[in-house]
């Protein structure tokens, strides 16, 4: 049953045991009267056994309107249906179930299709997943993931200005080569490895701020993706603190997303592990707002300092055909809530202005840069402390007119130290990206494009 838990939530426990009996008695009579047998196997999945047939899509549409209701004849339930029909007999049974159910999964909150067949595409799928599973522990000891960096800009200045960064997880195997973590973080998630990448994703972050504090003395607030599965873990806050005594980091460094979606399952607990992160110094951003079916009085509520629009939203609003409509909506959300809004998926000038126009404070996206190895995101950090730089010079400037006092002098000349250890950092990095130039015209492999679009960040 799609979102069976928010049909208990909206209409009460006792109805949703109503649906689940009904679900039962009709799936034990469809299958007794054709010789088969059924079952409940847990929660709101049933299981159920017979010859193959043809008319799934008859039944079904039988089952979804008995549940229409009465008064407004909508449909209030929707069901989904996987089928393994060409049964490899080799197969346990309980295996030809649990391909059943993978199929139904493909389909897991689709509106547009309710039926869907196991099939050798969707095995195929399925060894690629238990050869990811298989590689993870040696992935993790190897360092083949990579942590990339994707700059977010403030846009309410005249001139946009780098305010962080988000850590994406990037698998390089060293077989199947880069694979995307549309593939494996889903997967992980579904079987919990999930928790041991998101740590190790805090600790390499960790690790490369501190990095970046030691070389170029400066850098940026990175914000780091925490699983539904990280929030039930009680050592949550404990975990996260310790990562960043070891680096000598502050909970001002790391910011955290939890996703939408996490706020509705248990959302009591929930927020109290929110709060508690708020309260030990921690920022949150709610990630993929609008794809988490939370309710206004449950947004009212929650515990956040920021608002992040899934991109599918961008996308769609400036679609061909598309209107903004939905994004002044979830802006003045935000504006209510007293939060900055992050829009996610920016790609182009129109979009960015469009977005600034409407109310939005902070952008992510291929506009200004896709998400970037840690050497390449430097070049960001690089300008926004040059901007910093600038910015303080003029400011001393303008006191100048007036005797300078001790502590302008000493800011001078800190300023100056400043300047003299950013012109050595840009020396190193040039002289980096000459060797590295030198390198790959030797072996004669064409180079990737890094996709960093920079803007003058002077204002």
């Amino acid at each position: 049953v799609n979102h069976f838990h928010m049909i208990n939530e909206r209409y009460g426990k006792e109805y949703g045991d109503a649906v689940l009996q009904k679900i039962g008695s009709m799936i034990e009579c469809e299958t007794n009267e054709r010789g088969g047998i059924a079952c409940r196997r847990e929660a709101d999945t049933f299981m159920a056994y017979c010859q193959h047939r043809e008319d799934y899509a008859e039944i079904f549409s039988q089952a979804a309107a008995a549940f229409a209701d009465e008064v407004t004849t909508e449909n209030r339930v929707r069901i989904r249906v996987g089928i393994y029909s060409n049964v490899d007999k080799a197969v346990e049974a309980e295996q030809r179930f649990d391909r059943a159910k993978m199929a139904a999964d493909t389909i897991k909150g689709n509106f547009t299709r309710n039926i869907a067949y196991y099939d050798e595409k969707m095995h195929e799928k399925q060894l690629y997943a238990e050869q990811l599973i298989e590689d993870f522990p040696a992935a993790i000891a190897g360092s083949q993931f990579q942590v990339y960096y994707q700059p977010k800009f403030d846009i309410r200045p005249d001139t946009p200005i780098l305010a962080s960064a988000e850590a994406l997880v990037r698998w390089i195997h060293p077989k199947l080569g880069m694979i995307s973590p549309g593939v494996f973080i889903p997967l992980f998630e579904e079987n919990g490895l999930i928790r041991q990448l998101d740590q190790y994703v805090w600790r390499e972050t960790a690790r490369q701020i501190r990095d970046w504090k030691d070389r170029m003395d400066y850098s940026v607030p990175v914000s780091v993706n925490v699983s539904r599965i990280d929030m039930f873990d009680p050592t949550l806050a404990d975990t996260l603190q310790s990562i960043l005594r070891e680096q000598n980091l502050t909970e001002k460094d790391m910011l955290l997303e939890v996703t939408e979606s996490a706020y509705t399952q248990d959302a009591d607990r929930i927020i109290r592990t929110v709060e508690n992160l708020r309260q030990l110094g921690f920022s949150i951003e709610m990630d993929d707002f609008g794809t988490g079916y939370s309710s206004l009085h449950m947004i009212s509520t929650l515990p956040i300092d920021a608002l992040k629009l899934d991109m599918q939203f961008v996308r769609t609003a400036f679609a061909e055909g598309g209107n903004t409509h939905m994004l002044e909506v979830i802006i003045g959300i935000a504006d209510y809530l007293s939060v900055p809004v992050i829009a996610e998926g920016v790609e182009t000038e129109t979009q960015l202005h469009s977005l600034k126009m409407l109310g939005c404070d902070i952008v992510q996206g291929y506009f200004f840069s896709k998400p970037v190895p840690a050497p390449e995101f430097e070049a960001f950090i690089l300008q926004k402390k040059e901007a910093d730089i600038a910015r303080a010079e003029r400011e001393l400037a303008e006191g100048d007119s007036e005797k300078p006092s001790t502590d302008d002098v000493v800011r001078k000349v800190r300023l100056t130290a400043m300047r003299e250890n950013l012109e050595k950092a840009e020396e190193a990095a040039a002289a980096d990206a000459a060797l590295k130039e030198t390198a790959n015209k030797g072996d004669g492999q064409p180079q990737e494009q890094t996709g960093i679009h920079l803007k003058p960040l002077y204002c």
